[in-house]
């Protein structure tokens, strides 16, 4: 599944910005109605996703003795 930026109209008008998983624009499109969205601007995210953690190790945070108390 690809995560797609999303700008939606709530039941109050109020403007909505996130991001959600689909397979595609359409998929989304669905699920934010389901939501009671009505769906405005639909993009495929660009950069890392939210749930991705990237760049940390244990190796560069933390020192020996801690990485063996941990494991």
């Amino acid at each position: 599944m690809a995560a797609f930026e999303y700008l939606a109209l709530d039941s109050l008008s109020k403007e909505r910005k996130g991001v959600l998983e689909g397979d595609s624009q359409r998929h989304v499109r669905q699920l934010l109605r389901d939501q009671g969205l009505a769906p405005l601007e639909i993009k495929p995210a660009v950069g890392n996703a939210p749930s991705k953690v990237t760049g940390w190790s244990l190796r560069r945070s933390l020192n020996r003795l801690d990485r063996v108390l941990i494991t």
